[in-house]
């Protein structure tokens, strides 16, 4: 990946990031790990060996803190899907923030 898409893809807003964007990562070796925000606190995470993880980004006490969602899609040797889709990551975002605003009205 050349860095002209390197830059796009961390200043593009989420709504641009798709399934077919993430799966482009998904494998290939990168110079350094990638850091994607995807809205709603959700991030992508691509390792350098090309392992696409979903963390979502919270605050704890002041401090700011991660929890791994889980790894992009892919399949085992049975053909199996294994991990989240995009769509899935950020439903799960979207019910985090959710749950931390009604905590915070109790």
């Amino acid at each position: 990946m050349n860095k002209t898409n390197k830059a796009t893809h961390k200043k593009n807003s989420t709504e641009n990031i798709t399934q077919s964007t993430v799966h482009q990562f998904l494998g290939k070796e990168q110079e350094k790990q990638l850091e994607l925000a995807l809205g709603n606190n959700l991030y992508l995470f691509v390792t350098k060996i090309g392992s696409c993880i979903f963390k979502y980004r919270y605050n704890y006490n002041g401090k700011l803190s991660w929890m791994t969602l889980g790894q992009y899609m892919g399949k085992d040797k049975l053909n199996r899907i294994l991990g989240l889709s995009l769509d899935e990551a950020r439903i799960k975002a979207i019910e985090f923030n959710l749950g931390a605003r009604q905590s915070k009205h109790i």
